[in-house]
């Protein structure tokens, strides 16, 4: 009986998020064909991340993987005509807001979620995203690590041809 509980509390814990990150977007692509200017990726990091946090508060809470891959699912089926690199900085976005107070299991996953977007990528486009995310004032010193993880997956495998991406323009004001 027990297992069943858990299964439902996991639906209703994912049916919120997808709604929360649904009206948020709705909000943001108002905004978006009106005033370009306010538009940004990070912007959707907020209320993912308010959600994380009060769930890891939540000793009741199972803080499963299903919770966290709802991410990835959301930024394939409600934000598809959105860039990969953008729906990429929206994840990491919300990493690098993450507390010290958030519990290991919630970075781990979310975590996952990006490293999973960025293997879909070429490795030059993925290295694009990491330069473009390493030049955001924003990335705070917990972001930084994810972000080398990532521009490693993009370089060892082909050193000889990256470094001729370094003169590209960054993708994030």
């Amino acid at each position: 009986m027990k297992d069943n509980d858990d299964k439902e509390e996991r639906k209703i814990i994912l049916e919120s998020l997808l709604d929360v990150l649904r009206q948020h977007h709705q909000a943001m692509s108002t905004t978006h064909s009106h005033n370009q200017a306010t538009h940004h990726p990070s912007d959707l990091a907020q209320p993912v991340l308010e959600l994380l946090v009060e769930w890891s508060r939540d000793k009741r809470t199972k803080l499963s993987q299903d919770v966290f891959q709802v991410l990835g699912d959301f930024c394939q089926q409600e934000l598809g005509h959105v860039p990969r690199d953008v729906q990429i900085t929206v994840l990491v976005a919300v990493f690098n807001r993450l507390g010290v107070e958030t519990f290991d299991v919630v970075k781990t996953y979310v975590k996952a979620a990006v490293k999973q977007m960025c293997a879909a990528l070429s490795q030059n486009a993925l290295l694009g995203v990491c330069l473009a995310l390493l030049g955001n004032e924003h990335l705070s010193q917990a972001g930084r690590p994810l972000v080398l993880d990532l521009v490693a997956m993009s370089v060892l495998p082909t050193m000889d041809k990256s470094f001729s991406l370094c003169a590209r323009e960054p993708m994030i004001d």
